[in-house]
């Protein structure tokens, strides 16, 4: 939710991706549950604010209908250790899960429609049916 909503620039992974840099697809579990999402509303008005939240975040009803789904893609791009720069600095200390490997991630798009997939924890090659998909679902 955080990548989609912007807010969230950088991944902290156990293990580099391979390619280093390309395009990656944004999921949403299969297994997300409707208390798992009110606890992360109520942790992102804590942090950012009723007003930011009320802006940023979508209703349970939409994000339900996510579960199992490619919701967005987003450019990324492997550093290894923290970045130097400081605002990428900054978020590393914010979002680090105690992995060793971060990447940077950009040109994040919400995809009109969700996708059905199967997915795997972590990081994961996209097979070419669901690649087709993705992209015939960005250009229209």
């Amino acid at each position: 939710m955080l990548i989609l909503s912007g807010v969230k620039q950088v991944e902290n992974r156990s293990a580099m991706p391979v390619p280093a840099e390309g395009r990656c697809a944004i999921s949403v579990s299969k297994r997300f549950t409707s208390k798992e999402y009110m606890n992360f509303i109520a942790w992102a008005n804590k942090t950012f604010g009723l007003a930011w939240c009320m802006m940023n975040l979508w209703d349970w009803d939409e994000v339900k209908a996510w579960r199992g789904c490619v919701i967005a893609v987003a450019d990324y791009k492997a550093v290894g250790a923290i970045p130097e720069d400081a605002h990428y600095a900054k978020q590393c200390r914010v979002w680090n899960e105690g992995y060793s490997n971060w990447w940077l991630l950009s040109n994040v798009k919400r995809l009109p429609k969700p996708i059905p997939c199967r997915g795997n924890v972590g990081m994961w090659q996209l097979d070419e049916p669901l690649r087709a998909r993705i992209d015939a679902t960005l250009e229209t």
